[in-house]
């Protein structure tokens, strides 16, 4: 795995790991976008469930260059998904920024990921 490659690995780690603490600690602010966006409390938990499971993905893809590149994908897709609902409730790009991000960092890992 190339420099660049880890670092776009590790910063998508981090994001998703930040938004599935949020969402997993029910963290006041994540409890508000959550009801904005009109998810379930038990739909949140799973998102954040998923969301680290991917994480560990991209960790254990240190090690297995094949799951970064399935983990990365899934992400990029809760990334898609994230952005789907942003939307949908018509939010603008403020409230959209964070999964944008962790689209570009998605795409932007799996392109190190091919090159390497």
């Amino acid at each position: 795995m190339s420099t660049a490659s880890m670092i776009a690995t590790i910063a998508l780690a981090l994001i998703f790991l930040s938004a599935s603490s949020l969402k997993l600690f029910k963290v006041k602010q994540s409890l508000e976008i959550r009801d904005h966006l009109g998810r379930t409390p038990r739909q949140w938990t799973a998102i954040g469930l998923v969301e680290l499971a991917g994480v560990a993905g991209l960790l254990v893809g240190f090690a297995y260059q094949p799951l970064a590149t399935l983990a990365a994908i899934g992400l990029g897709l809760m990334g898609i998904g994230a952005l789907a609902s942003h939307v949908q409730a018509k939010d603008g790009p403020a409230e959209s920024v964070a999964a944008v991000l962790a689209v570009a960092l998605a795409v932007l890992a799996l392109v190190f990921y091919a090159t390497t």
